[in-house]
């Protein structure tokens, strides 16, 4: 397939998760400020086994009553966790460590007796303020179909850094609803925060894609309601969005949209896409930024116009890889404008 960035352009990076969690990475958000890279991922280990081991965990869990052999939910682990990277430098990090002692929220109590998530963290960072978005997933009711009646949940996380160090100031919960709020993602954008989001089951079932929706506020706190929710008019051509995340250059704002082929679920195209000035439309580029079988991506450009993409894998072995499941945090670069004139020439 053409592509962008071939699979040797990537350098596979360092993102240790906390004690006690597998090592997987999936969900990256970046950001970039006074020579730091932030990086936010959420650990999903979720590890293929072979036949003769599903087997045998089964028959342990017979025998021991379930007190052996139990196998823990690879979305137990996927707690947002906040990385800095460990060299002051423009030149792009490789090499992070955790900012916090652990996940900056753990997996979400059990109200309902269903099994809960958080997922979809996000970074940015204003006035050198650390913004982290995450959204747990508390499943309330189990539907007819097999599916879950659940309540969705947008906190955000408010600190500074201190020596290397992320120093909470304020937690918030900005939304609480049933609504499909799918991978949500906040910048800055005209003086303003704006928070946008997607409603989209793409990656499930191939297809299912209702709409990509943002609001704006000149506070944080402003983004609790829906009252100024608008709709983005999308063209993705055959790609279908899964998930996202925004980056400036300029005055002008884009996005790394994770898209399925349509009628191709559970594999993601790493795709960019450009918005034009007043957020009516979003045209999606049509050559995906590589081949390697993907998750949520984020990237952001640098002071001297260097873009820089993180983007997450899926099942994929990459040399010198810990992961105990193929999902690794992979990272490549190259001038932004020599990136956007390869994509408008492809078009």
């Amino acid at each position: 397939m053409n592509v962008i960035f071939k699979r040797e352009d990537f350098t596979l990076c360092e993102v240790p998760v906390p004690q006690g969690y597998p090592q997987s990475q999936t969900h990256s958000g970046i950001a970039f400020n006074d020579g730091c890279y932030y990086l936010v991922t959420s650990p999903y280990p979720n590890v293929k086994n072979s036949k003769f081991v599903t087997y045998f965990r089964a028959a342990l869990r017979k025998l021991t009553n379930g007190r052996v052999g139990k196998s823990i939910p690879a979305d137990f682990y996927e707690n947002p966790c906040l990385y800095i990277s460990e060299k002051k430098s423009e030149k792009p990090a490789i090499s992070f460590r955790l900012m916090t002692k652990g996940a900056l929220m753990e997996n979400p109590e059990e109200y309902y007796g269903f099994p809960t998530f958080n997922s979809d963290p996000d970074i940015l960072i204003d006035n050198n303020d650390i913004i982290v978005l995450n959204r747990p997933v508390i499943r309330k009711e189990l539907l007819n179909n097999g599916g879950y009646r659940a309540e969705v949940r947008l906190y955000y996380f408010r600190g500074n850094d201190i020596n290397g160090h992320f120093s909470l100031e304020e937690c918030s919960l900005l939304k609480r609803e049933h609504k499909n709020i799918v991978s949500p993602c906040l910048q800055k954008y005209k003086g303003e925060y704006i928070l946008m989001y997607l409603d989209t089951n793409s990656y499930n079932d191939g297809k299912t894609f209702k709409g990509l929706y943002y609001q704006t506020s000149d506070g944080l706190k402003g983004l609790q309601g829906y009252e100024e929710v608008r709709q983005i008019n999308v063209d993705g051509g055959e790609y279908i969005p899964w998930h996202m995340s925004l980056f400036k250059h300029g005055d002008k704002l884009y996005t790394i949209m994770a898209c399925v082929k349509k009628g191709i679920g559970h594999r993601c195209w790493q795709m960019m896409g450009e918005f034009d000035e007043d957020l009516t439309n979003l045209i999606i580029y049509k050559t995906p930024l590589t081949d390697y079988a993907s998750y949520r991506g984020a990237a952001c450009v640098t002071d001297s116009g260097l873009f820089v993409l993180y983007s997450t894998t899926v099942h994929e072995k990459i040399k010198g890889s810990k992961s105990v499941d193929g999902r690794d945090v992979i990272m490549v670069k190259k001038p932004f404008d020599e990136l956007l004139k390869l994509l408008r020439e492809r078009e």
